[in-house]
């Protein structure tokens, strides 16, 4: 390998070991943090929801309070629950037999009108079965 080429080379290494990591960290700081936010039978709905041991009562009031790609994870217990989710959020539950979201019997137990919507860990019962679109989630315009 003659000089010069080695010279170009190794100029391409040091203009891209240069290059790389400022674009990386330009990647890292335009990411979004989610945050975490949380609803217990025992909560109340003030201010955020985002401290583990002040949660919120209701998961509509949490949903309200979170902003895209944020996730709610909601206590073990029994809620009534009738909320329209138009963000993208990630809802856990404590465990299937554990969390439950009770409709009543009046309505859909959750509308999403924007996503994706995550939801993990938890029952859904008691929609309005009577709804021609759907009892416990109703799913419009989310992929």
């Amino acid at each position: 390998m003659n000089t010069k080429r080695l010279h170009k080379v190794f100029l391409l290494a040091i203009i891209f070991l240069l290059i790389f990591p400022l674009q990386h960290a330009n990647q890292a700081a335009n990411a979004v943090t989610a945050t975490q936010r949380y609803v217990a039978t025992d909560g109340v709905d003030n201010p955020d929801c985002s401290n583990s041991s002040a949660p919120c009562l209701t998961l509509a009031y949490a949903v309200s309070q979170s902003t895209a790609g944020d996730a709610i994870n909601i206590a073990a217990g029994v809620y009534s629950v009738n909320v329209t989710i138009a963000k993208s959020l990630t809802i856990q539950g404590a465990g299937m037999n554990a969390t439950i979201l009770d409709g009543g019997g009046s309505a859909k137990v959750l509308d999403l009108t924007a996503g994706p919507v995550t939801i993990n860990d938890l029952t859904i019962k008691n929609g309005d079965s009577k709804d021609e679109y759907a009892g416990g989630i109703k799913s419009s315009g989310v992929n």
